[in-house]
């Protein structure tokens, strides 16, 4: 633990850490002209900072995500960008433009499949009350026994990152979806800044803005109408709380956020068990812009709370629930270079009655450098925990530590070509043997050829590591990727198809996904379509998959005046399967949200599994772990866990003041 706080005062000496690659920035590139020439030395401002242009004429912002402006002279652009994007924006120096809505933003240096959400698609989504909710409208994401995956790998491996802060996706924090401005969801081709997954990437990102802001927000479920879900059939009974934001200084910027929620669960196993959990989620946020260009920032978060559990005839208490997670960044922004970093503490109490306790400090560099963008930087983590029974505590057990270094660059040889190609490495030093250390090489590559503004073609490839945590005991979980694919531009439609080929464990996936997209003020779709051939036991702990799936994920969401409308849909072919079959019923669930605002004020319905679907939600089968030293067998019978819950419905109104 003493090596974690040199790191952290280290951190704070040099005023920057490293960063993986931006995972709580973006990025905004382009060239500026004049009179059809590169302007050189030319000032570009954002909302986050100053940049000056090349002897090109170019210029690249480090920005914070969400809705960003930036202008050249009396030339701007509005827009909406998710965390770890890069847009382009050439501008003409001296030029005013015609008012337009904001333009979508076009990632066009990396071959990433990813679902970038801003605050409007938050609001007008029939999504869940916290953010981890976003994955199931990933491509290839289906539900199983131990959490939803993506592109089959139910293994698990998915990352969350909340403002640069890594937390666990089996145990998500409770914040709600008011707290957040973007979310972006990386799936594919993810660059060498990232570890830690070998599934999904989660990044969010809370308000960071100037302009003044404030909420309130309450919403209710009826009891009766819960979900259920293969852990239990808990649901939020109801949520209200509120958020401000807005410069207390000049140069000092406030963000927010309370939320009480109480929730109930009832089991059906042994005899009928209760639960009662009660959560205040709280985000506070500060903002000081130090120079133009260097900002420093102060966070902590959490969802804190005490679940009350009755199991008749066997026990009945109170535990401590939920996570807490302080937070230290700082970034520099310079014309052709930025430099971001920080360290965070997370406490994450009474998991299957195991304490946790991670420290994290992490910097990096991106310099642009002719026709290269480079990019390098690290990380460490300390993490420590203890099993908790209810009469004894076992001393501190499982402390391990992790580490990571990265080197990348971003290469335009010519314009409408990008190569990307980058190293990372990782170690995991700990566990229940303190003298096991695992390293691991994870090299990632993607190529892009634009031959016009309307098509390109891309292909990818990378490994990915990642250390899923059974009790004490790291498990390593290790992948390898590769696709292939083009993408084109039909009118407002945006259309992509790609091959893909996955290895867990020397098993494979084989499949194609098709991406539709269209991104407009009156109407916004992203739909994904997966076909996947699975070898058997492929990337699976606990219980085999299908070795065929069709997959459909799909959101849409349409404002017409005072009334908005959205619905995500999902389909898969079959559910994880018991080991004695090989076919199992289909999945299909759509939900639907309807609002009305009126001045200030929503009136929020969400409707979910609209059409009462009850399709098996998971099954039981052997529990056999063949990586984990010795043979754990718990032969179960082969039946559904639970069926998908019936329809349900939940009320809300939020207001603006």
């Amino acid at each position: 633990m003493r090596s974690f706080y040199g790191a952290l005062v280290l951190t704070i000496l040099i005023a920057a850490g490293i960063a993986r690659g931006g995972e709580t920035t973006a990025v905004v590139t382009g060239v500026i002209t004049q009179g059809g020439a590169p302007a050189a030395h030319v000032r570009v401002t954002s909302d986050d900072g100053v940049a000056i242009t090349n002897e090109r004429g170019e210029y690249r912002l480090l920005v914070t995500p969400g809705h960003r402006h930036i202008a050249v002279n009396q030339n701007w652009r509005d827009f909406d960008i998710a965390p770890g994007e890069t847009a382009r924006f050439d501008l003409e120096a001296g030029v005013i433009p015609e008012l337009s809505p904001p333009a979508p933003v076009h990632d066009s240096e990396h071959a990433t499949v990813e679902l970038p959400l801003a605050e409007h698609d938050l609001a007008s989504l029939p999504f869940d009350r916290i953010v981890n909710d976003v994955f199931r409208t990933a491509p290839g994401s289906v539900q199983t026994i131990f959490g939803r995956t993506i592109l089959g790998t139910p293994r698990g491996g998915n990352g969350v990152l909340i403002d640069g802060v890594e937390l666990p996706e089996e145990t998500p924090v409770q914040l709600p979806l008011e707290f957040f401005e973007a979310v972006n969801l990386l799936t594919i081709g993810t660059p060498a800044e990232y570890g830690h997954s070998t599934g999904g990437l989660l990044l969010a990102t809370t308000p960071s803005q100037r302009r003044f802001r404030a909420g309130v927000f309450a919403y209710y479920q009826p009891t009766a109408s819960s979900t259920h879900n293969s852990e239990s059939t808990k649901s939020r009974s109801w949520d209200a709380g509120f958020t401000i934001g807005g410069a207390l200084h000049e140069r000092l910027w406030l963000f927010a956020g309370y939320d009480r929620a109480d929730a109930e669960a009832t089991l059906s196993s042994f005899g009928g068990q209760h639960f009662h959990d009660s959560l205040n989620a709280f985000l506070g946020k500060v903002e000081l812009t130090a120079t133009p260009s260097g900002k420093v920032i102060v966070e902590a978060f959490g969802d804190p709370g005490r679940e009350n559990f009755d199991i008749p005839s066997f026990i009945s208490g109170s535990n401590h629930i939920g996570t807490k997670a302080a937070a230290l960044r700082t970034i520099v922004n310079g014309s052709t270079w930025l430099v971001e970093g920080g360290a965070s503490r997370v406490s994450l109490p009474d998991v299957s009655f195991y304490d946790t306790h991670t420290g994290r400090a992490y910097a990096g560099v991106q310099r642009m450098f002719g026709a290269h963008v480079l990019r390098g930087g690290g990380e460490y983590a300390d993490e420590a925990g203890q099993l908790r029974l209810p009469v004894i505590v076992i001393p501190p057990s499982g402390a391990h530590t992790t580490s990571a270094a990265y080197v990348a660059d971003t290469w335009q040889p010519r314009p409408g070509l990008v190569v990307d190609g980058g190293l990372r490495r990782e170690w995991l030093r700990g566990g229940n043997y303190s003298s096991h250390q695992d390293f691991v090489w994870l090299p990632r590559a993607s190529v892009i050829w634009q031959s016009s503004q309307d098509f390109r073609l891309f292909t990818t490839f990378g490994r990915y590591a990642d250390d899923l945590m059974l009790g004490a005991q790291p498990l390593p979980n290790r992948m390898s990727e590769a696709t292939a694919g083009a993408d084109f531009s039909l009118d407002t439609v945006q259309i992509a198809a790609r091959l893909i080929r996955r290895t867990i464990a020397g098993r494979n996936m084989n499949g194609g996904l098709l991406e539709l997209r269209r991104q407009e003020a009156a109407l916004r779709l992203h739909l994904f379509y997966l076909l996947s051939s699975l070898e058997p036991n492929y990337g699976e702990v606990f219980a085999p998959t299908a070795r065929r799936r069709h997959q459909v994920t799909g959101t849409a969401s349409t404002n017409l005046g005072i009334v908005d409308a959205g619905t995500i849909v999902t389909w898969s072919s079959s559910a994880s399967l018991p080991r004695t079959t090989e076919r199992a019923p289909s999945l299909f669930r759509t939900d639907l949200h309807l609002g009305i605002t009126l001045r200030a004020v929503s009136l929020v319905a969400d409707v979910f599994n609209l059409f009462n679907r009850q399709t098996p939600y998971g099954f039981t089968s052997e529990f056999d772990l063949p990586s984990f030293p010795f043979p754990v067998p718990f032969p179960l019978p082969n039946q559904p866990i639970a069926w998908e819950s019936p329809r349900a419905i939940r009320f809300g109104i939020r207001a603006a003041l």
